[in-house]
């Protein structure tokens, strides 16, 4: 919950793979469904996570994004299955949430 003290800040995300083949993708949501932003995030070339893969070409293994500012409300963090490639026996990651 982001509270009128914190409603200006931004959510800092990373969802790091504990292994080579874990492939992750995360969306902020305010109700477990309805993304509020813009949709399931799963890499991007420039940015620092995995461009979509299980495992960058620069050794990233997760996503690293930034969002926001967000306004009061509830939110949720959602990790899931990255798109390519998806193997159930993969799912091992740690998620670090912090405000900026």
């Amino acid at each position: 919950m982001i509270d009128a003290a914190h409603a200006s800040k931004k959510l800092h995300i990373i969802a790091q793979a504990d292994d080579d083949s874990t492939d992750t993708a995360v969306d902020v949501t305010t109700n477990g469904t309805t993304s509020a932003i813009g949709g399931e995030y799963d890499g991007g070339v420039n940015d620092g996570s995995d461009q979509g893969f299980s495992c960058g070409f620069f050794g990233t293994c997760g996503e690293d994004i930034v969002v926001g500012p967000l306004a009061a409300g509830t939110y949720y963090v959602k990790v899931a299955q990255g798109g390519t490639p998806y193997d159930a026996s993969f799912k091992n990651y740690t998620l670090l949430v912090w405000f900026e």
